[in-house]
Order: structure tokens, then sequence, then C-alpha cells
């Protein structure tokens, strides 16, 4: 028996492999709009019955706009894209699928690897243009 046949019998030759899609379009719409201003705080206590004044803590701004299509949804924090759109604004939606395919030896050609399984995994926004 040779290493690879007794390394794909313990499972041990599997792999996965990751695939995209040319860009795909849809229509949908700007279904929300979010920002939340820089927040500066100073985190106040007490360390072993003594007052103490802790760390000075921020946060950035930020900026969130969703997207929904009949396909795809996507949530992203992108200030020139929240700049860009209001919420109820047509746009033509630019993504990709991402696909996740396993692959492993099948008997009894241990000499290349085949693919066994192809599963959709996610969606990857790529534009999103005003119609």
């Amino acid at each position: 028996m040779t290493l690879r046949k007794l390394w794909q019998r313990c499972g041990f030759t599997e792999g996965i492999r990751t695939e995209l899609s040319d860009i795909l379009y849809e229509t949908g719409t700007v279904s929300a709009k979010e920002y939340q201003e820089e927040e500066d705080y100073l985190a106040l206590g007490v360390a072993m019955g003594n007052p103490a004044l802790g760390i000075a803590m921020s946060e950035d701004e930020e900026y969130s706009i969703s997207f929904k299509g009949p396909k795809t949804a996507f949530d992203l924090e992108d200030e020139e894209l929240y700049q860009k759109f209001e919420v109820g604004d047509r746009v033509k939606i630019g993504y990709r699928e991402e696909y996740k395919i396993r692959t492993d030896y099948v008997a009894p050609n241990f000499e290349q690897k085949q693919d066994i399984d192809r599963w959709l995994s996610d969606y990857i926004f790529v534009s999103a243009e005003k119609i």
C-alpha cells in the first residue's frame, strides 16, 4: 500500500480550495444607514478600596450602510458609500460568489486529487451604483 493510499484512508489528504465567480450584478436598495460619532470616555473604578482612574478610551466614527437585493445583503462600514447614497435609493449591486471545493484522492487514482464536493460559502461585495 502506498503512503498516499494510507494517508487518504486516514483522512489526511483532503483539501479545501476557494474559487470566486466573475462579478455578478443585481438590483437592490439601500436598506439602512447609521452614523455613530466619535466618543471619548474615561473609565473610573475602585482598586483595593481606593478610587482609581482608568485608561482614556476612544471609539472612532462609524459610517454604516446596508444594501439589500433579492439574492444578497451587505452591511458595510464605508464613509464614501455612506455619503454617496440615501436610504431607499435603488442601486446596482456588484458582487462575487465565493465557492469552497473539497478535494481528495479517489481510488484507484492516487496520482491526482479530484473535486469531491462544492458549495457556495459567501457573497463578496464589489460595488454599488445608483440607478
